[in-house]
């Protein structure tokens, strides 16, 4: 939770919660996995990650964020949930490589393969792309691990992720 609003609320002049998410996954989600290495996955030919393809990640349906949001509406009148963040659960904690390895499973396409994209190429991407312009900065949410425990939010406020298997194949339906 940042500074600012955890102050607040500490402070009593505000009720906060938040709801974190991982990195996008679902039809029309925009991330680094749906942008480079779902269409090379399809395509069968080899995948560009700019980050470390064997990092475990938490991945998040773009589906299940609506029903969490709701349900830490619903659970308002506890007092346990303010002040604190709730995470989305996950539908996966596989790395890229693990991600576009299942991709390729689910949608009967040619084994995929994934190499970690240069920081050249990055930064040429970065200087001819506005979607991809941030990329340099933001890459070390994908060199290390980036995982959040969901259990809590999904035993406290009874959310549940899709099934990866039926998310990837909406994104490729």
């Amino acid at each position: 939770m940042g500074e600012d609003a955890l102050a607040v609320h500490q402070a009593g002049r505000a009720r906060v919660v938040e709801v974190r998410a991982g990195t996008f996954l679902g039809q029309d989600a925009l991330s680094l996995f749906t942008l480079m290495v779902a269409p090379a996955v399809r395509g069968g030919v080899e995948a560009a990650f700019p980050g470390d393809p064997d990092a475990a990640h938490s991945w998040t349906y773009v589906g299940d964020v609506a029903p969490t949001l709701v349900a830490v509406g619903d659970a308002a009148h506890d007092d346990a949930v303010w002040g604190r963040a709730s995470h989305v659960p996950s539908v996966s904690e596989l790395s890229a490589r693990g991600l576009a390895v299942r991709l390729a499973e689910v949608l009967g396409a040619p084994p995929a393969r994934m190499t970690r994209m240069p920081a050249e190429q990055l930064a040429r991407m970065a200087a001819s792309d506005e979607l991809m312009a941030e990329l340099p900065e933001m890459r070390y949410l994908h060199d290390a691990p980036f995982l959040f425990d969901t259990s809590e939010t999904e035993l406290a406020l009874g959310v549940k992720p899709a099934g990866l298997d039926d998310v990837l194949r909406e994104m490729h339906g």
